[in-house]
């Protein structure tokens, strides 16, 4: 309590309060009450202390509305406020507080009064119109997510309550796969819109949701806009889509083809499957249980191949990328089954689903080599000391070991004792084959040993297998006929080939590289080169020579290098001076005749070495 007049007791109170001599008589009394009126102090007795100066209240009225309950609190209030006087404007009592609740009755425009006042009788009065209403928002609900597979999941609504006094705009769900409380600022399926006919209360909208990611979680929430509110949302429920599985594929096991000792031809078909395949194949071995994990396997890896049948060869190293080197046994049964693998879902080891077809066998063809077939040909450009002779391979089954023709004196001919010309291949073409008596590359052994003249040599076509597995017995030959051809009367006097002497070029200070060609030549030849020294008078016996040493060279151009040991063999370590004039000539001599040789020349042409 707050008294503006006081006891003696209370002015000494008064006066020790402020340390001041202790007065007791009246006019002192008068003079400290008549100070304390001119402070605008009052003395309060519960406090036992003096009260501040009063400030005037001042506020602003705050309004929260629901329907038709209002909320008025103080907004920027200032001042001291001693009590708080609220008028609804609704001809109700006044209510008192800071803060109160108001219900209205109907809805409407009403003027909200506020008055303040403090201790000391300030008085602070302020008014505000305020409109309220029975706006019900509508309440939705999410429903449960329905059908979830590994990309799409049935999302929806329901209202619970359609709500009162405002229009639904649009309604719908949103979703998220990181967010476990979406809102529309996230993926937004929009069910409809401005279609409040549909909405009704406990009725679903429910929509198939595609697009989604396998083996995820989502997070989705419904929601629906009004023309006067903020958009409501029912509560978060979350789904995972499925992992995706993997469908193995359907093969059939196929026939077998092309068995023979150590291959085979094995066939599979691939009818159905859901990509992506990782392999198809044959798995192969020597017993009925097979394993494509342990037992050899012929395959294609793809990842959407066709629905076609395959053949898969036990050789080719397209189909048998690991085993194609590895032969079959002969005379051995090799049980097969066709096989498909899927891919492993999202690389998941164990995730792959695979399928085989039936077991199926062969056997492959005992040890036994096949005989080629050949044929004796022609015989042609035939001289005193040589002759081309002729055969045709007409069939083979490989691999064959020699092809060619054997020649002798004798219509008995014997490839193992007789002279023979042949090429060496194991997979030679179907074609007809020239042999010269005097060519290294087809009869490298009796190349140098020409024929004797004016006789009659027979010939024939042979060809060998190579053996089974290097067993040796086992190879196989054939021959054609015999036929016969007379060599033509020896030469009397050899005869100088034809020879020009060719271009200089890439000189230096030491060494040049010098051309001639042949042009052609009747006699079997010893030599053909190039003489050169410093002098134009060359001659092959005496000044330095490059050569090639050949009874039936090519006729064609050919190059000699001063320093290449293979084409200068005598004086390629000796390097030509330099500044130096040098002269060159084409040569070519024969082997002798009756012990006399020919000898052919070109021009004698010249070159200098750099400086």
């Amino acid at each position: 309590m707050v008294y503006p007049y006081m006891s003696k007791a209370s002015l000494e109170k008064l006066a020790y309060s402020f340390r001041c001599t202790m007065v007791r008589d009246t006019h002192s009394y008068l003079y400290i009450l008549g100070l304390l009126f001119l402070t605008g102090c009052q003395w309060n007795l519960d406090k036992g202390a003096f009260d501040q100066p009063c400030a005037k209240p001042s506020a602003a009225i705050l309004v929260t509305t629901n329907q038709l309950s209002v909320t008025l609190s103080l907004s920027d209030k200032a001042g001291d406020v001693e009590t708080a006087s609220w008028d609804a404007g609704d001809k109700t009592a006044v209510q008192t507080g800071e803060t109160v609740v108001h219900s209205y009755t109907a809805a409407g425009t009403y003027t909200v009064k506020l008055t303040l006042t403090n201790r000391c009788g300030d008085q602070f009065d302020v008014s505000q119109s305020i409109t309220v209403d029975q706006q019900i928002p509508p309440q939705v609900e999410t429903l449960d997510p329905a059908s979830i597979s590994t990309n799409k999941a049935t999302l929806g609504i329901r209202f619970t309550s359609l709500g009162r006094s405002m229009t639904i705009t649009e309604f719908g769900y949103c979703y998220s796969d990181t967010k476990s409380v979406p809102t529309i600022a996230d993926n937004l399926r929009r069910i409809d819109t401005t279609r409040t006919i549909n909405a009704v209360v406990n009725t679903p909208f429910a929509v198939v949701q595609g697009g989604l990611g396998s083996g995820k979680v989502y997070y989705v929430r419904a929601y629906c806009k009004t023309d006067k509110t903020d958009p409501q949302y029912g509560a978060p429920k979350s789904f995972t889509t499925t992992q995706p599985v993997a469908v193995a594929p359907v093969v059939v096991t196929g026939g077998s083809a092309s068995i023979t000792t150590t291959s085979a031809v094995l066939k599979m078909t691939l009818q159905s499957y859901t990509p992506p395949l990782y392999r198809i194949g044959v798995v192969y071995g020597k017993t009925a249980t097979l394993d494509p994990a342990k037992d050899k396997i012929m395959f294609i890896q793809q990842t959407n191949p066709a629905l076609q049948e395959y053949s898969f060869t036990t050789t080719s190293k397209d189909t048998d990328p690991v085993n194609y080197a590895t032969p079959l046994e002969p005379n051995t049964t090799y049980y097969y089954q066709a096989f498909g693998v899927t891919q492993q879902v999202n690389n998941v080891p164990g995730t792959e689903k695979s399928a085989t077809g039936a077991v199926s066998s062969f056997k492959t063809a005992p040890l036994a080599a096949v005989a080629p077939v050949v044929v004796t040909g022609g015989s042609e450009s035939i001289t005193s000391n040589s002759a081309v002779l002729k055969m045709t391979l007409q069939s083979y089954t490989p691999p064959l070991y020699r092809i060619g023709i054997v020649y002798g004196k004798t219509a008995t001919l014997d490839p193992a004792k007789d002279k023979i010309m042949f090429i060496q291949q194991t997979n030679p073409a179907l074609q007809e084959y020239s042999f010269t008596t005097t060519n290294k590359d087809t009869d490298p052994i009796n190349y140098a040993t020409p024929l004797e003249a004016n006789t009659t040599y027979y010939y024939q076509a042979f060809g060998v297998t190579q053996q089974v597995n290097n067993v040796p017995g086992t190879e196989k030959s054939a021959t054609g006929a015999v036929s016969s051809f007379k060599t033509g009367a020896a030469a009397t006097v050899a005869v100088a080939p034809v020879v020009l002497t060719g271009a200089s070029l890439s000189i230096t200070k030491t060494s040049a590289v010098l051309k001639m060609t042949l042009q052609s030549f009747t006699t079997p030849l010893y030599r053909v080169g190039v003489v050169y020294g410093k002098t134009p008078v060359l001659d092959p016996g005496k000044d330095k020579i490059m050569f090639i040493q050949q009874t039936n060279p090519a006729l064609q151009e050919y190059t000699f290098t001063t320093t290449d040991r293979s084409t200068d063999p005598v004086n390629y370590a000796t390097p030509l001076e330099p500044n130096t004039t040098y002269y060159y000539q084409a040569f070519g001599a024969t082997q002798q005749v009756n012990n006399v040789s020919a000898v052919g020349a070109g021009r004698t042409l010249s070159f200098k070495t750099a400086p």
